[in-house]
């Protein structure tokens, strides 16, 4: 079963990776997407159930305007180390 998200967390997550991987396309900012995260998640803007849902891949996205579904297939693997310490 999908889970909506509450919309400022799924704009935020989505203009992440929209930002990162699609408008800096040229730049590999893969090791810090964890690091990027983990200052949302510290300010509160992230919560630590949504980061987790997110990257087991158990939240709707698909009908978001900037998802791209190899975009967010690549910002998942690069959070990967930010949802493993938090589903700890």
């Amino acid at each position: 079963m999908k889970l909506k998200i509450p919309r400022p967390e799924l704009e935020i997550i989505m203009n992440l990776e929209y930002i990162l991987f699609k408008t800096f396309a040229e730049t590999d900012f893969t090791k810090f997407v964890p690091t990027i995260l983990k200052y949302f998640y510290d300010a509160n803007l992230l919560t630590e159930e949504i980061l987790i849902q997110w990257g087991q891949g158990k939240l709707e996205v698909a009908d978001h305007i900037l998802y791209e579904e190899s975009l967010m297939k690549k910002f998942i693997e690069a959070a990967a180390p930010l949802i493993s310490w938090l589903s700890y």
